[in-house]
């Protein structure tokens, strides 16, 4: 059975209430959230940044909100990013990649069945600008083939070695093969 993710839950409050409206984090939120599970979902009114509490019982569409974000064209391009690499569309092995900066998640995942594998680079700072090196993408990969850059956002034509790169607030870097 695959695992589903969701960026925010009727079980707690709604994300544009905890980030504070932040575009960044809401973007981040999702990116991260369809990358890591094999299937995603998001509650109504994610994608305009909805803040009143969903109930499962009682919400009804008379409690639509006036959007103050449209995520659409975001939630489209990353959707279209998962289509990409089977390694987005099933569970297989995920594993954390260190680096020199703890606000920067790096996230591999393999599929050993086709040989694809995906990386995605991720500022956890929603608010600023990380730093970003690596001397060789590569070094920890187990395929050689070459990685493209097909990030939903501020795509990268040219992936030099050593990479060096400022991660804008929340922006993640997703690289496949």
């Amino acid at each position: 059975m695959d695992s589903i993710g969701f960026p925010e839950s009727h079980d707690t409050p709604r994300l544009a209430c905890e980030l504070n409206g932040s575009e960044n984090g809401m973007k981040q939120r999702y990116l991260f959230t369809a990358l890591f599970s094999a299937g995603v979902m998001m509650p109504v009114g994610f994608e305009f940044a909805f803040r009143k509490p969903l109930n499962v019982v009682t919400t009804r569409s008379t409690d639509w909100e006036s959007p103050s974000l449209d995520l659409c064209s975001f939630i489209r391009a990353v959707n279209g990013v998962r289509k990409r690499s089977r390694t987005f569309q099933k569970d297989v092995s995920t594993r954390l990649l260190e680096n020199s900066n703890p606000n920067v998640l790096m996230m591999l995942k393999h599929d050993p069945d086709s040989g694809d594998l995906s990386l995605l680079i991720l500022n956890k700072d929603s608010e600023n600008y990380q730093p970003f090196w690596c001397e060789n993408l590569y070094r920890e990969l187990p395929s050689k083939r070459p990685l493209v850059d097909v990030s939903p956002e501020f795509r990268l034509d040219f992936l030099p070695a050593p990479f060096e790169y400022s991660l804008r607030p929340g922006q993640g870097i997703v690289l496949v093969n």
